[in-house]
């Protein structure tokens, strides 16, 4: 016969899921996983902390996001979060009654600022239509679908403006009209030419601010992507700067020259930053957005950062929130998951958590099942009036909080020393319970004197029973003090 794990019959179960039938309309899809989040102006103390998934319509377009994935196994709720151009987003946790709780450690999320990005290209990769692109002398042009230019893993452009040559000579297309940029600007983009091209690029035309042609620019790549166009789809980049004294970027056309009547020129995925801080992106890419019609402006793309929840309740839906000082008014917010319990039981005991504040940590502990009895006391005053049968009775302005004892089982000294060391500096602890026990999701207890009994079958000698009281209390905001190393 054994006496390990199997006598007590410690079996997992349980998981982490989406609520049947929560996902509501209206929401964004995140890149990578079957979860949607929810872009709102709207604050209201509504269940979930809002009065609408969607919220209002607003000016302000969706630069953030945030994904909740339950880790049932590490009893953590993952977070992964992104907002464009902003150096910090708060997170909170929205319970389904809800109650609004600040994520530990969470409260203030530095992000890489630094790597947001901007493209300023409009209709980038004609992903709708040719809104926006004209045909120059010599060039008819069309939309084409099916193409494959792999950016990478998770960005795929399958559309693109080709260029006809109705004679010899060359082919230019006009793209959409963007501002002008003061700055030094970096213009990529694919192109696949069906022979090879004399000559690859760019013409800019530069205008004063009273509508004066100042001149016409060409920008031209090497003779090296010349080439590889000739091939199939490469990419191209040329340097642009500001013309002193034009106000106004004019007409930007692709050009090729040196082709035949009915040779064409295929480009898409163009890309206008002031440096090329990474691969193509536009509002369909991960993380980003476009900043008005879909398919037609310029985007913005932030970078996700993760962050955990260790005090998450188990088996009750939440929702997560984000908010930044970059938007004041506006929010991100998770669709409901729910942390299933995935703990153990068996006979005489069953297995909950127990996380510390000043640790993003959470051990397992063991109890004998739930405590047997809960005091809530009331303060009241009793007076006894001569002459009257009833007495006065003055209480206080509320019940008092949960009062009781728990018994902790250790089966080895590994066990019993790590709860020791959870409790040995009287910081309140989090326990986290099976939903079917019915106590709070958020119970935070203070414990009181500990009382250590041996267990006194011969045949599991490490097995200590740990009595101990504890108080119900509020949540701490930060740690009493430190955890002893």
């Amino acid at each position: 016969m054994t006496y390990g794990r199997q006598t007590w019959g410690r079996a997992a179960f349980g998981g982490g899921t989406r609520p049947a039938g929560a996902r509501a309309p209206g929401g964004i899809a995140v890149p990578g996983f079957d979860t949607v989040f929810y872009w709102s102006t709207t604050l209201s103390t509504a269940p979930y902390g809002r009065a609408a998934y969607g919220g209002r319509s607003s000016s302000y377009y969706p630069t953030a996001g945030i994904a909740a994935i339950p880790d049932p196994a590490g009893a953590v709720t993952n977070l992964m979060l992104w907002w464009a151009f902003a150096d910090a987003v708060a997170v909170t946790r929205i319970e389904a009654d809800g109650t609004r709780v600040p994520v530990r450690d969470a409260e203030a999320v530095a992000l890489p600022r630094s790597r947001s990005r901007r493209n300023r290209s409009s209709n980038p990769k004609a992903r709708d239509s040719l809104s926006g692109y004209t045909a120059g002398t010599n060039t008819s042009i069309s939309r084409i679908t099916g193409v494959s230019v792999v950016i990478d893993d998770d960005n795929t452009v399958t559309t693109a403006v080709r260029g006809t040559a109705t004679a010899g000579g060359g082919i230019a297309i006009g793209m959409p009209l963007d501002a002008a940029s003061p700055l030094t600007e970096q213009y990529q983009w694919r192109v696949r030419t069906s022979a090879l091209a004399t000559t690859l690029g760019l013409s800019i035309d530069w205008y004063d601010r009273d509508s004066q042609l100042l001149a016409t620019q060409t920008y031209l790549v090497s003779g090296g992507t010349a080439t590889a166009a000739a091939a199939g789809f490469t990419t191209a980049q040329v340097s642009v700067a500001s013309r002193p004294g034009s106000s106004v970027l004019g007409v930007v056309s692709y050009i090729a020259t040196g082709l035949s009547a009915g040779d064409t020129l295929d480009v898409t995925a163009r890309l206008r930053e002031t440096t090329i801080a990474g691969p193509y992106f536009d509002g369909d890419s991960p993380y980003a957005a476009w900043m008005g019609a879909a398919g037609l402006s310029f985007s913005q793309q932030g970078v996700a950062v993760y962050v955990r929840d260790f005090e998450a309740p188990l088996d009750t839906p939440v929702r997560y929130e984000i908010t930044s000082s970059a938007a004041p008014g506006y929010a991100a917010t998770s669709e409901a998951v729910t942390l299933l319990a995935q703990l153990g039981q068996g006979v005489g005991v069953r297995e909950v958590l127990m996380t510390h504040p000043g640790l993003a940590h959470t051990i397992r502990v063991w109890v004998e099942k739930e405590p047997s009895s809960i005091s809530k006391a009331m303060e009241q005053g009793v007076f006894e009036i001569e002459g009257r049968r009833f007495p006065v009775v003055i209480t206080g302005e509320q019940r008092g909080s949960a009062r009781g004892s728990l018994t902790f089982v250790a089966e080895t000294f590994d066990e019993r020393d790590r709860l020791e060391r959870f409790l040995d500096d009287g910081s309140p602890l989090l326990l986290r319970c099976p939903a079917d026990w019915g106590h709070p999701p958020n119970w935070w207890l203070s414990f009181g004197d500990l009382d250590i009994q041996h267990w006194t079958h011969h045949a599991r000698k490490q097995v200590r029973r740990l009595e101990v009281p504890f108080i119900e209390v509020e949540r701490p905001s930060v740690a009493t003090r430190p955890l002893a190393a």
